[in-house]
């Protein structure tokens, strides 16, 4: 009786360690090879969605040879990655990814900025319907405006979250809306008295429910969180 319960208790630690090795190796990070534009300089990703195992869409900003900053975006099919191909603003010095939503594997949004000719700072917003990228119609502040994070449910609710840039430079918060058709300007807030105030990430469980999160400063120069729900 004794020999058996060492033998038994002897297979059960060798099941253990044998589970915990499997765990161990399920739970392994693994580097994945992603393709970079041919010529480009410093590509990199600012942030990615999946909407299964095997979809995934990353995307961010690459420089060109002659020194021209594009939007990038690449996606994972469950083996590899590869680069897809999105078109910038015609005229854009610069164009850039900061943030992407996927609400499948047919309909995704990523939001950023461009740079016009004239050097404005523009809102940039692009879907992706399952075979190619579009460029879409977005509002922006009266002067420099930026789309930093984005958050869809569906294809036809997605709410992106930013900032834009008064004539006398104050930073105000900015969120759009986009119900399938268009865009179109939320009227965020920003907390009384502050110089200063962005909002950087957001995420909606539906499309009357968001979360947006991102700072705010006072008068005298420190910074402090902002958060706001809708």
């Amino acid at each position: 009786m004794r020999r058996r319960f060492m033998i038994l208790s002897c297979l059960a630690a060798v099941l253990t360690l044998w589970g915990a090795g499997v765990a161990s190796a399920a739970t392994r990070w693994a580097i994945q090879a992603t393709p970079n534009p041919s010529g480009a300089m410093f590509p990199s990703f600012n942030d990615v969605s999946c909407a299964s195992a095997t979809s995934c869409t990353a995307v961010g900003v690459y420089t060109t040879g002659s020194g021209i900053s594009r939007t990038l975006a690449e996606h994972w099919n469950g083996s590899k990655w590869a680069i897809q191909t999105t078109p910038d603003p015609s005229g854009a010095v610069l164009s850039v990814f900061y943030d992407v939503s996927c609400a499948s594997a047919a309909s995704c949004t990523a939001v950023g900025r461009y740079d016009a000719s004239d050097n404005a700072e523009l809102t940039l917003a692009e879907r992706w319907n399952g075979s190619k990228w579009a460029i879409q119609a977005t509002p922006s502040g009266p002067t420099d405006a930026e789309l930093t994070g984005v958050s869809c449910i569906s294809a036809t609710s997605c709410t992106a979250a930013g900032f834009y840039s008064t004539s006398s430079g104050t930073l105000l918060t900015l969120a759009e809306h986009w119900n399938g058709t268009t865009w179109s300007i939320q009227a965020a807030l920003n907390p009384s008295g502050s110089p200063d105030a962005q909002l950087e990430g957001i995420s909606c469980t539906s499309a009357t429910s968001c979360t947006a999160a991102g700072l705010y400063t006072i008068s005298s120069g420190p910074s402090f969180t902002l958060a706001e729900h809708r």
